[in-house]
């Protein structure tokens, strides 16, 4: 394995690292999709820390019935 983690540790690890992704998806749909109206104005407001591509994705599954 890439990383050496006591297996007591490993959960502890991961579940960390599932609430902090979460977070970080929740702070960037708040900031940069739920304070625009319409898809274009959300997709020319990409955050610098997400690529281009993953952006528009993220916003066409945002705004589809699956990720309302």
């Amino acid at each position: 394995e890439k990383f050496d983690i006591d297996k007591c540790m490993r959960r502890w690890v991961m579940m960390s690292l599932s609430t902090k992704w979460k977070n970080w998806k929740s702070s960037l749909k708040k900031e940069h999709y739920d304070t625009h109206e319409t898809d274009e104005e959300r997709l020319a407001d990409c955050d610098e820390r997400v690529l281009p591509d993953q952006w528009t994705a993220l916003v066409r599954f945002w705004s589809s019935e699956e990720g309302a």
